[in-house]
């Protein structure tokens, strides 16, 4: 990775540099007042202020057709005593316990990142790799599934084959790694703002079940009905807001995250104070639209996915099915493409298409690099999420000898172990786009990494792959 010519104008100080190293002036209010080189992170404005717009009012209509079921009495919520013999109280206490576990574990296992990344990122990849080889052999086995078993081996291999190519480009990604999870130790803010978004999400999910729950009707011999055609079409509105919402919170942490990194590659030697509410205050004023663009089009693709995964299962016809695949290919991939351009939103503020627009060159014209590295540091962030879920349910069902209670805390360590894990995703996502525009920038601020990365570039490089 170099920094690439054919790129669109990047914002440095105070201006735009184009091809021709021709300085144009940048209009705007640089979000670190009480920083001298802070230019790079300039408001420009609002942007895509109509998605912002149509967003709030979205999530408003639903909000306010839950409070008007509440009031009209179409929603009841009935207590339930518990069943299982577990109490309320119980339940409460197992959970902040194996969320204290979990929680310490992630951090744990952060500092294990930090000090041997390239060993963890290996050992990740292995198990990866392992564990499709194990569930293989279980279909074939104890399942007797001779497709499912083809699959996971046919996975497992393919894996192989691709962490045998990746080798060369295993430094960058332990380089970049190390620093992320510095990162995180040093800003633990932004873990605070991840966490806050679970609450969020939450919150969301209550008045979307609370919206739909004034479109249907409960009896005891038809069970759970719409209310007519327009009630269906009201249905696939609220799953729409509902995804859009999720979305929405996600990327406002995903950007905020990636702000805070920025300013830390861009601005080591001089950094502002507060980064992370400056980083996150933008994320909700000026690039709020853009978050909402992007958002909006994810969530158009998980309804869809949303829809076919219901076709598939009703009619389980090979047209529904093509389609399910189809679309989920889709949606990942646009996922994907997401978390860069909402890097390029974070660091130079720009709006979506214009951030959408960077990421496709960057993502065409370091196809491998991109690809390569997110895989290797993904791996090791699903592994050490995989483990801690399973842990922590199974020392909870040691303890409480309680199925219901150890699943319970195993979802709720999933949660845990994802809010804390993404910070360091996302900051490793924000430091290889910038190290990709701006390689030199590294010089002045952290010279002693910038040569190990350019070290680990070269390497990289010299590699046919």
């Amino acid at each position: 990775m170099s920094k690439r010519s054919e790129e669109t104008p990047l914002v440095v100080g105070t201006y735009v540099t184009n091809d021709n190293a021709e300085m144009v002036a940048v209009t705007g209010v640089p979000i670190y007042a009480d920083a001298q080189c802070g230019t790079r992170f300039v408001n420009q404005g609002y942007r895509d202020l109509w998605a912002a717009a149509l967003w709030v009012a979205a999530f408003a209509a639903v909000s306010l057709r839950a409070v008007y079921g509440f009031a009209q009495g179409q929603i009841t919520v009935e207590e339930r005593k518990s069943e299982g013999g577990v109490s309320g109280s119980d339940l409460v206490a197992y959970t902040a316990v194996s969320g204290l576990i979990t929680l310490l574990g992630n951090v744990l296992a952060m500092g294990v990142m930090h000090v041997a990344p390239a060993a963890y990122i290996t050992m990740s990849n292995v198990i990866v790799i392992l564990l499709n080889f194990a569930v293989g052999v279980l279909c074939f086995t104890k399942l007797n599934s001779t497709y499912g078993g083809i699959v996971f081996v046919l996975v497992g291999l393919i894996h192989l084959w691709w962490f045998y190519l990746a080798q060369r480009r295993i430094p960058l990604a332990a380089l970049l790694l190390r620093w992320s999870t510095e990162i995180a130790f040093k800003y633990s803010a932004t873990l605070y703002v991840s966490m806050y978004s679970v609450l969020l999400n939450y919150l969301n999910a209550f008045v979307t079940i609370a919206t739909i729950l004034t479109f249907v009707t409960y009896s005891s011999d038809k069970g759970i009905t719409l209310n007519g055609t327009n009630s269906y079409l009201a249905l696939i509105g609220v799953l729409l807001v509902f995804y859009w919402t999720n979305q929405v919170i996600m990327n406002v942490v995903h950007v905020t995250i990636s702000g805070v990194g920025a300013t830390v590659y861009f601005m080591n030697a001089h950094m502002p104070s507060n980064p992370t509410w400056h980083s996150f205050r933008r994320a909700m004023t000026t690039s709020f639209g853009s978050i909402c663009f992007g958002s909006l089009v994810v969530a158009i693709l998980q309804l869809l996915h949303a829809l076919c995964r219901a076709a598939a299962s009703n009619r389980r016809s090979f047209i529904a099915v093509c389609a399910l695949c189809l679309v989920s290919c889709l949606e990942r991939l646009v996922q994907f493409f997401n978390k860069y351009a909402f890097t390029y939103v974070a660091i130079y503020g720009d709006n979506f298409i214009e951030a959408a627009k960077k990421a496709w060159n960057l993502i065409t014209t370091a196809t491998c690099a991109t690809i390569f590295n997110d895989n290797l540091i993904y791996s090791a962030i699903y592994v050490t999420i995989l483990f801690w879920t399973v842990a922590t349910g199974a020392i909870v069902y040691v303890i409480y000898r309680n199925v219901a209670v150890a699943v319970s805390c195993a979802i709720w360590a999933f949660v845990i172990s994802v809010v804390v894990l993404r910070v360091v995703y996302v900051s490793v996502i924000t430091m290889f786009v910038c190290v990709a525009e701006e390689p030199d920038a590294l010089r002045e601020t952290n010279p002693t990494l910038h040569g190990e990365i350019m070290a680990a570039i070269s390497a990289a490089n010299s590699s046919s792959v």
